[in-house]
């Protein structure tokens, strides 16, 4: 990200205070909002790959044909036809079991690490999840806190369908969220007990699923200003105390539940999970979500849930995405020492909406 991008970022923060609607209220106010975008947050550029980007899948397609003995005629012989072709099955099956073809998106380890280029930048959004600052942690581009945990990022934001740097988003999670959120229910978050939009430290922050999927407006963006109702599985009711400081929402740690599409994001369930959320001029709600996540549920659910179709169309190169997500773990070691949890944060773009709770439907039909 440019420096002129990441300054309009910080910018955007102090807007709030500025605005005529910043003023202090005279009674503590709810605003409620639908989620209109959410993906991996990115800050990608030579900065954060100086190297450059890994490979599409028509090029790592023929290390691993010619690995699993295909000479280089027979090679561009299966790919004569890519993306479609006789190389699919083999592909599909490259791991090996006792010299045996096996899945490779469902046991990645039966093929060794073909390697992966990493994020060697030193910033990245998030937060410090350990309180710590070490050689593996970044600098967050807007508020300039150190020690930024986001590991998630770093195994796959050298990936050329995983770059974007905001406020342009990445265009594989893009098309990934923009396909389900017309068929998954919608996320909701809401934002009570304000009594200053500048300054208050003593608010809170729901995040809820809702009971249907959104609608678009005329842009293909999600509509604003529809009464959506939240689904009371208190399993998907997420409530955090937060506070406001010079226009800036921050909440403190909790246990973050949520549930996607089970088809390509079946599963969100972090640890330690933080959000950051600034109003926008036009009076939108964004931020970040950063937290810890199981590492294999992050290769099971995102990436591998499609298998082929992922591999290929985002140049995902699976195996090499399995291994460095587990080499670049940093949390909760199991008993042989490996870490079962990754660092990961996620931008969130969302528009005003009318949240209703089933107990206001109790209380208007008492009334």
């Amino acid at each position: 990200m440019t420096s002129s991008k990441v300054r309009g970022l910080a910018a955007v923060c102090g807007l709030w205070a500025g605005m005529s609607f910043a003023a202090e209220v005279q009674a503590s106010e709810t605003r409620g909002f639908v989620v209109d975008w959410f993906h991996l947050a990115t800050l990608s550029g030579q900065e954060s790959c100086p190297t450059g980007l890994n490979p599409l899948s028509d090029v790592f397609y023929k290390r691993d044909l010619r690995n699993l003995g295909y000479s280089a005629k027979e090679v561009e012989e299966l790919l004569k036809d890519f993306p479609n072709g006789a190389y699919l099955p083999i592909i599909t099956k490259r791991g090996r079991v006792d010299g045996k073809p096996v899945n490779i998106y469902a046991q990645p380890w039966t093929q060794p690490d073909p390697g992966i280029k990493i994020v060697e930048g030193k910033r990245a959004y998030g937060f410090n999840l350990d309180g710590k600052d070490g050689p593996s942690n970044f600098v967050e581009p807007v508020t300039g806190e150190k020690g930024i945990d986001n590991q998630l990022y770093r195994a796959v934001g050298c990936t050329q369908s995983h770059t974007g740097a905001l406020p342009h988003r990445p265009g594989f999670p893009q098309t990934v969220w923009d396909l389900e959120r017309d068929y998954m229910p919608a996320w909701l978050i809401e934002v009570s007990g304000i009594d200053d939009f500048k300054n208050d430290d003593d608010v809170t922050v729901g995040f809820y699923r809702a009971r249907s999927p959104v609608k678009r407006d005329a842009s293909g963006d999600v509509r604003a200003d529809m009464t959506m109702w939240v689904d009371p599985d208190p399993r998907l009711n997420n409530v955090a105390k937060a506070r406001i400081k010079n226009g800036i929402i921050t909440t403190d740690p909790i246990t973050f539940r949520m549930v996607g599409n089970p088809m390509v994001m079946a599963e969100f369930d972090m640890r330690g999970a933080r959000m950051r959320f600034e109003l926008t001029p036009d009076g939108n709600l964004q931020g970040i979500l950063g937290g810890y996540q199981l590492w294999e549920t992050v290769y099971f659910g995102t990436f591998a849930a499609q298998g082929w179709a992922t591999e290929h169309s985002a140049g995902v190169d699976m195996p090499a995405v399995y291994y460095a997500l587990k080499r670049l773990a940093d949390a909760t070691p199991d008993a042989k020492g490996q870490n079962t949890e990754i660092s990961g944060t996620y931008w969130i773009e969302s528009v005003p909406a009318f949240i209703k709770h089933s107990s206001d439907k109790t209380a208007q039909v008492a009334k």
